[in-house]
């Protein structure tokens, strides 16, 4: 599995439609991670271990449950 992700840009919220859904990505370490299915991995498919606290926070978010 590999990934394809957007590099970084401000966000501007007024471009969105109310109700639009849109997705996001945060660099940990020099590290892209992909929040998907549960987990989270590299933009080449690989399952980044160790971040149990940051798959915690994402469970808590209703979008994610």
């Amino acid at each position: 599995m590999k990934f394809n992700c957007q590099l970084a840009e401000k966000f501007k919220s007024e471009i969105l439609d109310k109700n639009e859904w849109f997705s996001l990505s945060e660099k940990l370490n020099g590290v892209r991670g992909i929040y998907y299915k549960g987990k989270i991995y590299s933009r080449q498919g690989k399952e980044i271990l160790g971040l149990e606290h940051i798959l915690e926070s994402l469970k808590k978010c209703t979008m994610y449950n």
